[in-house]
């Protein structure tokens, strides 16, 4: 097993500008990764989609895969989006099925060990399930935007409520929503970035709008954009402070803009990034972009990622978290530190996670070196605990659960490892 994984390092690692960690295959399946998703306590979740077969979710826990039974299974399961959504410990998925001459998308989460679908399933028109967004609020509320398709260019947006959909109507706004593109806040307002397709001076052009949802009251953030370079592919998202980044992007460049003064201003426009499948942006707000072929940084030329073969194209989801970057590759999850972040940059690597043991824990954590002295940092980079190290051993039971870097020193020098308490 040890040979296999090193062969994938070296293999994946052949054209790349920097140094990537592969995670191990999360499916059998070429080109089904759909949604990736890392909770709180640094646990990942991949989605997948077998068309014709079956939905499913696999989780990596730092250390291996494991498979959570099936979504569903069914063969009128097609290969389109499923979106994967976690709430504190909660995991959801939507899917799309087509049968009785319909379309349908059904919400589930996992409870005790097993699928439980949440409400009756959605139908759609015909057409209507190529886009849309699962997103919940803190209460568990379940909210579903877009799945407009070429047949219904106004997107529809549903909540659940006493397990049966409820549409929220918009009047007089025209919506045109693409996957995992929205935002939810900690006050429960959703973020809707719209597309509109249009003809200016002859060429098709885009009407790019950011929308507000609160509770049933819709509003417009910020002006309307419209852009001939971008628009095919659109994302939000918000920084820690409320500063509002988009990016728009589509087959002639991608447009990155911010939110100033109620106006979103141009930040830059890159000519040689273009038809992002999915984004992400860091603590700093930078933005991080996708397709099949690379992997690329806001505002940088070299790509940070790119694809040799149909084995290792990034398929459609990328996620920044903790100081790191997560992509699903076709056989696999990759990660490497953010560049520059002001976290916690250090990586961990086999041989030094090798000095310290069990891992995961929920009690102890013993020490293989002759370290003397050890800080602990949680996920944020903040320092919460340090002391002296004792028979070999520390003690990390009073920890919340969740993933934690621990800083060994030894006469002054020092090596961090992540662990995870659970």
């Amino acid at each position: 097993m040890k040979k296999c994984f090193l062969l994938l390092v070296a293999t994946i690692s052949t054209n790349l500008a920097y140094s990537w960690e592969y995670l191990g295959a999360k499916t059998t399946q070429i080109g089904t990764g759909k949604d990736l998703e890392i909770a709180s306590d640094g646990t990942i979740y991949v989605a997948d989609v077998n068309p014709g077969v079956s939905v499913s979710v696999k989780k990596f826990n730092g250390i291996s895969w494991e498979t959570l039974p099936n979504v569903v299974e069914s063969s009128e399961i097609g290969n389109s989006s499923v979106d994967l959504e976690l709430r504190g410990s909660d995991i959801y998925v939507a899917y799309s099925e087509f049968k009785n001459s319909a379309f349908s998308i059904t919400v589930k989460k996992y409870e005790a060990n097993k699928w439980v679908q949440v409400s009756t399933s959605l139908k759609m028109p015909i057409g209507g399930v190529t886009n849309y967004d699962l997103l919940i609020d803190s209460n568990g509320v379940c909210y579903l935007l877009g799945a407009a398709g070429p047949s219904s260019t106004a997107a529809k947006i549903h909540k659940i409520v006493n397990k049966e959909w409820s549409p929220i109507t918009v009047s007089n706004i025209n919506l045109f929503l693409f996957d995992r593109s929205c935002y939810i806040d900690a006050n429960n307002d959703i973020f809707i970035p719209s597309a509109i397709v249009k003809f200016a001076n002859g060429a098709i052009a885009y009407d790019i709008t950011v929308h507000k949802l609160s509770g049933t009251t819709f509003s417009t953030i910020g002006n309307t954009v419209t852009t001939t370079n971008g628009g095919t592919y659109n994302r939000l998202r918000v920084l820690k402070d409320g500063t509002m980044k988009l990016i728009t992007s589509a087959s002639a460049a991608s447009t990155f803009y911010t939110l100033e003064s109620g106006i979103w201003k141009v930040n830059i426009i890159e000519p040689n990034i273009v038809a992002s499948v999915n984004a992400d942006i860091d603590e700093n707000g930078t933005w991080y972009m996708a397709n099949a072929a690379q992997l690329s940084i806001e505002g940088n030329a070299t790509p940070l990622y790119e694809a040799t073969t149909n084995r290792n194209q990034i398929l459609s989801d990328i996620k920044i978290y903790d100081g790191y970057i997560y992509a699903i590759v076709s056989d696999g999850v990759i990660k490497q530190p953010v560049p520059n972040a002001t976290g916690l940059e250090s990586d961990y690597s086999e041989n030094d996670s090798q000095n310290i043991y069990p891992n995961p824990t929920s009690d102890k954590l013993y020490i293989n070196n002759s370290s003397d002295s050890y800080s602990i940092y949680n996920s944020l980079g903040v320092k919460v605990e340090k002391g002296i190290i004792s028979g070999k051993s520390i003690n990390v039971s009073q920890l919340d659960n969740g993933v934690y870097h621990l800083e060994l020193s030894n006469n002054g020098v020092n090596q961090r490892i992540k662990f995870i308490k659970q």
